[in-house]
């Protein structure tokens, strides 16, 4: 007879994102093809510039227009490399190969640094995201240094939104929290707050995110009302704007996902077990049409829902929820999220009579390519009310 750890080891193929259209492919790759072929155009006009320097009787008279395509084409070349990069980690993106797409960043950025460029945005972009992907890989420390990198770099960089300031705060503030330091992550994110203060429709969006942030703080220091309302906030103002506009690569059943889990695990340690239960409910419906929108990110909430579930004895919601955090940890093997959750999966099945299962369970977490099953369906749904 198949065993479930057989079923949930299928599943892993399904943890990829969905198929994009040619459509919304077109939306993705078009502006970065455009980025790519506009810097190309302006290097093949300074090389026919060059030549006719070289052939024109009087090439004193061309001198102005080649310095100034010499400096538009220089300063063209880290949008160049930006967008051919780009370009290069979406399949990557889709896999959600977060080493791969780290290694592709950090070679980018210290290509920049050979050759002595220094666009300002580009080279926070990178910053960030290589500190994103850190966070996404379990290396907090690391992210966090990134992140301060970042930071530092917005310094001479007048033209930086506020918006991407803030986020900049709230991702270090994230790094700081999952290090324990939660007195210097809410310094940051008050530091962050500050740079919100526009009612624009992206400022408006990622407020939704600042709350489910906040939340996760204020969940680690045991305010607990506090954190509810900040998830309520948090539910409103990502169903009043348009997610999915103001941040592409951001999905808003992404946020309606984390701001579920960490509401049940907000009631449940309130005593509020019937609450608990129904929003729980409504994330586990979520999680299994949607499991491949969760990062390891949720890891951790998951693994403190589990720990509630298994304290009260409630050892069959427990496995529920274990099941969507090993088929996403299963993607992160080295996580320190998922170990734990290995941890909390071997107790369970200890305290169920088991365990003759752990041995499998603890084998079965590295990812296997496997696309024969088709497990998940990964149609969007409509939004579900927290």
């Amino acid at each position: 007879m198949r065993s479930i750890w057989l079923y949930l080891f299928d599943m892993r193929s399904q943890r990829l994102l969905p198929a994009t259209t040619i459509a919304a492919q077109a939306k993705i790759y078009a502006p970065l093809l455009f980025g790519a072929l506009f810097p190309l155009w302006f290097a093949f006009m300074w090389c026919g510039a060059v030549f006719t320097l070289f052939t024109t009787s009087s090439p004193i008279y061309l001198i102005p227009y080649f310095v100034f395509l010499t400096a538009i084409a220089y300063l063209m070349i880290p949008l160049f490399i930006h967008n051919c990069v780009q370009i290069w980690v979406q399949r990557d993106i889709q896999r959600r190969d977060y080493e791969a797409i780290d290694r592709a960043y950090s070679k980018t950025l210290k290509l920049l640094n050979k050759l002595h460029l220094s666009n300002g945005g580009v080279r926070t972009f990178l910053l960030a995201e290589i500190g994103r992907m850190r966070l996404l890989e379990g290396h907090f420390d690391s992210a966090e240094s990134f992140f301060l990198e970042a930071i530092a770099s917005t310094a001479k960089e007048h033209r930086t939104p506020p918006v991407n300031r803030a986020i900049l705060y709230f991702n270090l503030a994230g790094s700081l929290r999952r290090q324990g330091l939660l007195q210097e992550a809410s310094d940051r994110y008050e530091m962050g707050m500050k740079f919100l203060t526009s009612t624009d429709a992206k400022t408006l969006a990622f407020l939704s995110f600042a709350n489910l942030a906040i939340a996760s703080l204020k969940i680690e220091k045991g305010d607990l009302s506090g954190a509810e309302q900040c998830l309520i906030k948090a539910k409103e103002l990502m169903d009043r704007t348009d997610l999915q506009k103001a941040f592409p690569s951001v999905r808003k059943i992404q946020a309606e996902l984390s701001c579920l889990s960490a509401l049940t695990l907000v009631l449940l340690r309130k005593g509020d077990q019937p609450a608990a239960e129904t929003i729980g409910g409504k994330f586990l419906t979520l999680a299994n049409l949607h499991l491949c929108e969760i990062t390891s990110l949720e890891l951790k909430t998951l693994n403190q829902i589990i720990a509630e579930y298994l304290t009260l004895g409630q050892n069959e919601m427990a496995e529920k929820f274990l099941d969507v955090a090993y088929a996403v940890a299963r993607d992160f093997p080295f996580h320190p999220d998922s170990l734990l959750a290995l941890d909390s999966f071997e107790k369970l099945l200890l305290i169920t009579d088991r365990k003759a299962e752990v041995d499998d369970m603890r084998h079965w977490l590295r990812p296997v390519q496997d696309g024969s099953i088709e497990l998940l369906d990964t149609t969007p749904s409509d939004s579900i009310d927290c």
